[in-house]
């Protein structure tokens, strides 16, 4: 399939600034492609963010939805694709077509081999590991009879309706229809397409304002005609997008925004943060920042990075291993050149929307320009496993704490102990992207495994690779998005040649370390004492004077410089830390601590349920607002928390959480939280038996046995369990109070969560009489009891 050849015509298009055409009203935004990152160095993120303006997500103009591509809807797309595109300028400002003259562009968007640093169709074909290619002509520059002064460069509206009075008078001398090439028999219009352009670029004169800033300049961008926009050839024209001629420096335009554009039309969202407070997942992909990738000596743009593992299988070009039980040395290639990656999540799970996805990635082909950091400061480029959080029912990389795609980095860097972050996580200050302890849009660092140890003066990794590892209880950890253990390692991370090799684990592997005792103290005065924490909200912080006493606590809140707000108010925010503790019954839990929470609206919350089992709800043990100056507030843990949680030797092993909930009201603009909100000194629980248990949920708890549904019961109860991936030897029974066994319940080795149910009858069928029995789960030893109670 081809695009049909666009001749170079001496054709004066007629502009009608601001009329509109019957094309539809507008529908929804118009949607900007990433900024230069030169741009937001010069201009930071918020006024950046402010200059493109706002928009839908991308793949809302294109023919798939995200939901759609999610549910393997997409068909695999092989083959030669098809496109349009135009090139087109004015008289009072021209394109410079000496030095960029329409051959030009067909050469970098459809050679094969020959582009210097690559063409739009030779990305296409490396990505898709050579089942798909883009071909076609580029037209001449065609000259509009409308002055470029007579609309606004930043009126998206305005620039839509001179794209329609393009197309409309160019309808006489192109035939639209040869490019509705969509079909499943690769014909152009052949009654199996869906009716419209496939994929339509309008190439202006001039830089665009996503590097330059100047108003006087056009932002790339994606929209659509809210209806489509008719033709006489009997198709229409939906969606489309805008390309400057020229990068900043008067050079042609590198193929970085066409390839990200493009992937748009195959249907693939956004995977940058379109508010910039975030990287999103950087330089890692072209659907972010990647597309402004280039090797050493190369213009920008000119070598964008690859799709990630995740748009290569929703496209159909690579299907990922699932990981279903252990996998102990397995080797990756690297994904660049061979279709491989892997799926690993709770319990081996093959389907549901949250997983993690590994990649290999190495600075080979068009990944030659990873990343752009490491280029341009001439630093080692990364190379190694990259793990990707993906969870598919949300929709784009906008919500900072919640990604449809999320990098897991392999380096993070330590403020402090407990006190770490992401590099990709915040906004990138470029003047300050050589420091490791700044924001950065992808270093060699996120790679595994990774780095420990940076150089003193923080700008490059040094030392050995030593974090090789990535579990529950690693940071950054794998728990899910609500910060539940997933019960997955990936370990013994290593490179070995351009290959990675690791040992993929389904199942906990360690018994919890306990050390019995009457009480368990932590002060946070200091440190964070090992309790865990979900979305940053929540963290230990010696900069602030809202302790009890001494200079630190854990605080619930976050600074914020661009708006003072009164005490107590915070912003639609949900945040906790947690550690997971074993007690017995009798147990309190007591708090120093201060708080200052708008009343009716802001919680402070005190919550307990069974260590790491995310499908069983939270037990409230306390919940306030209001103020109060510096007190120790005591509770008792609630019985039936502690009887539900309890194991076979003699207490129960919980999750202790505590949690601020914040609304809507009296917001700072950045949604950070403002005024003092919740201090917490120090926490004690005391008791008959009270142990320490590690810093994981659900640490030391590799086979569960979840409490008897109905219960008490008559006839019949559920009895809910979950074995490990690699359990050996697996058994459920009852027992009566005096340890007999009475009915041997047939347990399933099978990992994941299973089911049993108990008719109230023993093994030779005869109905036993009421009175309290025991079901115990044994999964290699380890013993889980549930009490159950039978009435007659």
């Amino acid at each position: 399939m081809r695009c049909a050849v666009l001749l170079t015509l001496s054709i004066a298009l007629l502009f009608m600034a601001g009329t509109a055409l019957a094309h539809g009203g507008h529908h929804g935004g118009p949607s900007p492609v990433a900024a230069d990152p030169d741009l937001l160095s010069r201009l930071g993120p918020a006024a950046v963010a402010k200059l493109a303006g706002g928009g839908e997500p991308e793949a809302d103009l294109y023919r798939l939805t995200l939901a759609e591509i999610a549910a393997g809807k997409s068909a695999k797309v092989t083959g030669t694709g098809s496109c349009l595109l135009i090139l087109f300028q004015w008289t009072d400002h021209p394109a410079d077509g000496v030095a960029h003259p329409g051959s030009a562009y067909n050469d970098m968007m459809f050679s094969a081999g020959t582009y210097a640093t690559g063409s739009v169709n030779d990305f296409y074909l490396e990505n898709s590991y050579g089942q798909y290619g883009v071909t076609g002509l580029a037209s001449g520059w065609h000259t509009s009879s409308g002055l470029y002064a007579a609309f606004a460069p930043t009126d998206y509206g305005q620039v839509r309706d001179m794209i329609a009075a393009a197309v409309a008078q160019l309808d006489p001398v192109i035939d639209y229809s040869q490019y509705d090439n969509d079909g499943p028999d690769g014909v152009p219009d052949s009654g199996d397409d869906d009716g419209y352009v496939d994929a339509l670029f309008f190439v202006h004169a001039g830089p665009g304002r996503e590097q330059t800033g100047d108003d006087n300049d056009i932002w790339s961008h994606a929209w659509a005609f809210y209806g489509g926009l008719s033709t006489g050839d009997g198709v229409g024209i939906y969606r489309y997008s805008v390309e400057p001629e020229m990068l900043s420096d008067g050079a042609q335009i590198t193929i970085g925004v066409f390839a990200h554009e493009y992937g748009h039309v195959l249907g693939l969202p956004d995977l940058y943060d379109t508010d910039y407070s975030t990287s999103g997942i950087g330089d890692w992909g072209l659907m972010s920042g990647g597309s402004w990738c280039r090797r050493s000596g190369d213009p920008v743009g000119s070598s964008p990075a690859h799709l990630t593992a995740w748009s290569k299988w929703k496209l159909g070009w690579l299907t990922p291993n699932v990981v279903t039980a252990d996998q102990l040395g397995a080797t990756l290639p690297p994904v660049e050149t061979s279709a491989v990656a892997y799926r690993i999540f709770r319990g081996g799970a093959t389907a549901g929307d949250e997983f993690f996805l590994v990649e290999n990635r190495q600075p080979i082909g068009f990944d030659g320009g990873l990343t752009r950091r490491q280029v341009d400061l001439g630093l080692p480029q990364p190379q190694g496993m990259i793990i990707t959080h993906v969870d598919e029912s949300m929709s784009a990389n906008s919500n900072d704490n919640h990604r449809l795609v999320d990098i897991v980095e392999a380096s993070p860097w330590f403020h402090a102990p407990g006190d770490w972050m992401e590099h990709l996580d915040g906004p990138r200050d470029y003047a300050l992207q050589l420091w490791l302890d700044q924001y950065n849009r992808g270093d060699n660092g996120d790679a595994w495994p990774g780095w420990s140890t940076a150089s003193l003066d923080s700008t490059d990794w040094i030392g050995p690779r030593d974090r090789d590892r990535f579990a529950d209880d690693t940071i950054p950890p794998a728990e899910d998005y609500f910060c539940d253990a997933s019960g997955i390692a990936i370990e013994n991370i290593a490179l070995a040649g351009q290959d990675v090799t690791a040992d993929f684990l389904v199942g906990a592997k360690r018994l919890p370390a306990v050390s019995p005792d009457k009480s368990l103290t932590w002060t946070f005065e200091t440190d964070s004492e090992g309790w865990l924490f979900c979305r940053g909200y929540v963290h230990h912080d010696l900069t602030q004077g809202g302790s009890c006493g001494g200079a630190g606590g854990l605080w619930f809140g976050l600074d914020d410089a661009d708006y003072v707000c009164p005490p107590g108010y915070g912003n639609n925010w949900n945040d906790f830390t947690w550690r997971t503790v074993g007690v017995s019954d009798g147990a309190t839990v007591s708090l120093r601590h201060r708080y200052d929470l708008e009343v009716g609206y802001d919680f402070a919350r005190l919550e307990v349920r069974c260590a790491g089992d995310p499908e069983v709800a939270w037990y409230e043990i306390a919940s306030f607002g209001g103020y109060s100056d510096c007190v120790t507030d005591t509770w008792a843990i609630p019985t039936s928390a502690i009887s539900a949680c309890a194991n076979a030797f003699g207490f129960a092993v919980l999750d202790l959480r505590l949690r601020l909930d914040s609304d809507e009201g009296w917001s700072a603009e950045d949604g950070g939280y403002c005024g003092i909100g919740w201090w917490v000194d120090e926490i004690t629980i005391t008791g008959e038996y009270a142990v320490g248990v590690g810093d994981l949920p659900g640490a030391g708890l590799p086979a569960m046995l979840r409490p008897a549904s109905p219960n008490p019961f008559n006839p019949v109860t559920a009895l809910k369990y979950h074995v490990p991936a690699g359990a050996r030897e697996v058994g459920l029974s009852v027992y009566d109070q005096r340890g007999r066994l009475v009915r041997d319940l047939s347990a399933s080795p099978e990992a994941g969560w299973q089911e049993r149910s108990w008719d109230g009858r023993d093994e030779t069928g005869r109905n036993l009489p009421s009175g309290i029995y025991f079901a115990r789960l044994n999964v290699d030893g380890a013993l889980r009891i549930q009490k159950l109670a039978l009435l007659k």
